[in-house]
């Protein structure tokens, strides 16, 4: 057990010191490590929330385009051993379609392409292909390509929202809003 230096609202207050912090986190990671490898992955709704996504948690985006079904299934469990691997692991938004439309507000798309790394743009509304394959053997140089290639940008509350409302951007939602309060709050904000 870290040794505790008693109980207090703090972390000074409950570990004598880094490592004693760190051998407690460990120590309760280790309770609650998966029983089976992770095989799942971890999709976004759609490539439009998955833009949306990318672009507020600032990371590339990997989107699946496959045509049908079994090559989206396919793929999707050949990506996931690399999301959870220790080389990519929380270092990806993402979404998957059956739909090329889906990616009309991407540019850079090529034909044959079925696995893409993007780069939102700052609203999440459009984004940039960073790397491209076709080819399954290729999803993990194409993972790496594109980490390599993203450029992160930092944003600020106040500035994003006044540049979009500047801008004329406004997220409309999926789900209609019920709420009247915040129906009018909308109205507002896209009047001001």
């Amino acid at each position: 057990m870290p040794c505790r230096t008693g109980l207090g609202r703090g972390i000074k207050d409950s570990y004598a010191d880094a490592k004693a912090m760190a051998d407690g986190m460990n120590e309760i990671m280790e309770k609650y490590a998966p029983k089976v490898d992770l095989a799942v992955l971890p999709l976004t709704a759609d490539v439009r929330i998955g833009l949306d996504v990318a672009s507020a948690d600032m990371q590339p985006l990997v989107v699946i385009c496959a045509k049908d079904e079994s090559k989206q299934a396919e793929l999707s469990g050949a990506l996931a051993k690399l999301a959870w691997s220790p080389a990519f692991v929380g270092r990806f938004i993402y979404a998957s379609t059956l739909e090329s439309k889906d990616l009309a507000s991407v540019e850079g798309v090529k034909e044959g392409s079925t696995l893409f790394v993007i780069q939102a743009d700052r609203f999440g509304l459009k984004g940039k292909v960073l790397a491209q394959t076709g080819a399954p053997n290729e999803l993990s140089a194409t993972l790496s390509a594109g980490m390599k290639a993203f450029v992160r940008e930092e944003k600020s509350l106040q500035a994003q929202v006044r540049d979009g409302r500047r801008l004329g951007i406004f997220w409309e939602t999926k789900i209609p809003v019920t709420d009247p309060g915040e129906a009018a709050a909308r109205e507002r904000s896209k009047r001001q």
